[in-house]
């Protein structure tokens, strides 16, 4: 998921890409669709615009959110990063798989900045990270288990 349509797609092509150069998993690609790639074994590698509305009701062994500094953060926000994350727990639940969140820094609120100032340094969570710096912008992740 990512914070718009058009960011999905991004992230998409990279996600397709991957399965691409990798014999492995290419080799596993059934079908694919604008926003879909679907694997052997019933696996569907989907990208979507990030919605609690529209986001709830499937079964996931991950979730990525990127960029997900830049969702909306503000409690009465219709599509906020919090709602968003209610609304994904049950998703993951049945798996215990992990939800990943990977953003580029944004200003100090939401869930990314609570996590980050929660977790992260020398005595923190060693799921939460920086991913260093690439041309002149750092990434932050984090992966939580529900």
């Amino acid at each position: 998921m990512a914070p718009t349509e058009r960011q999905a797609g991004v992230a998409h092509r990279y996600a397709e890409a991957i399965v691409d150069h990798v014999p492995l998993l290419n080799g596993l690609v059934e079908s694919r669709t604008v926003n879909s790639l679907t694997l052997t074994r019933n696996i569907d590698l989907e990208t979507q615009p990030a919605s609690w509305r529209f986001s709830r009701g499937f079964t996931c062994i991950c979730i990525a959110l990127d960029e997900c500094a830049f969702l909306y953060t503000a409690d009465e926000a219709a599509n906020s990063d919090t709602e968003l994350l209610i609304a994904l727990k049950p998703s993951v639940s049945t798996t215990g798989g992990p939800v990943l969140l990977t953003s580029s820094p944004s200003n100090m609120e939401g869930i990314v900045y609570r996590l980050w100032k929660r977790h992260y340094g020398a005595q923190g969570d060693p799921r939460f990270g920086r991913a260093g710096r690439q041309q002149g912008a750092e990434s932050v992740f984090a992966a939580k288990h529900y």
